[in-house]
């Protein structure tokens, strides 16, 4: 067992009266201007979130909070969830899923109680140690493939690079909405 990130009552309460009864799936960016080669791949989380929209699902970026406040298409958005870190833990708390690549805010999925998505790219000649697969059972005591030994179901790691295709495949692995 570990501790889980739980949000405050209110900030439980000014997220659920945003939402108005939708439970969203969340895609946390990574946006930030160093190391920009561990960006999210903008283009497959967009292609992504459309196909999920085709098929009736509500989604809900959480930008970083570089452009917290910018818009994405016509997805909603929730800027509050970029710079409080309660709204962010109400919101994926009150998520039917959460996906993010490897990034700070991560962790509030890892520690969370909700399914999440967390794709992380093994590269063998990265700079970012991290990325790299000897890195893991080193420094987190788990190695490329493992899972957390406190996931619980719905709980997965991804140990891809975050491609249309890679969302998608992860995606349909996790089968039926759970």
């Amino acid at each position: 067992e570990v501790p889980r990130f739980r949000a405050d009552h209110s900030s439980i309460d000014q997220v659920k009266n945003w939402l108005a009864g939708r439970n969203p799936v969340t895609i946390t960016l990574r946006e930030a201007k160093h190391w920009t080669h561990r960006n999210s791949n903008m283009e497959a989380w967009l292609k992504f979130a459309r196909d999920l929209k085709a098929k009736g699902d509500d989604v809900v970026f959480v930008r970083d909070t570089a452009r917290g406040n910018e818009s994405i298409e016509d997805f909603h958005c929730y800027p509050q969830a970029s710079f409080k870190i309660n709204l962010r833990l109400a919101l994926y708390e009150l998520s039917k899923i959460n996906l993010f690549i490897s990034n700070g805010p991560g962790v509030f999925g890892i520690c969370g109680g909700k399914p999440y998505l967390y794709f992380v790219p093994i590269e063998e000649h990265e700079t970012y140690y991290a990325n790299r697969a000897d890195f893991w059972p080193q420094a987190q005591g788990i190695s490329v493939g493992d899972q957390w030994p406190w996931a619980l179901p719905g709980q997965k790691m991804i140990w891809t690079a975050d491609s249309y295709e890679n969302i998608c495949a992860a995606w349909e692995a996790r089968g039926e909405d759970k």
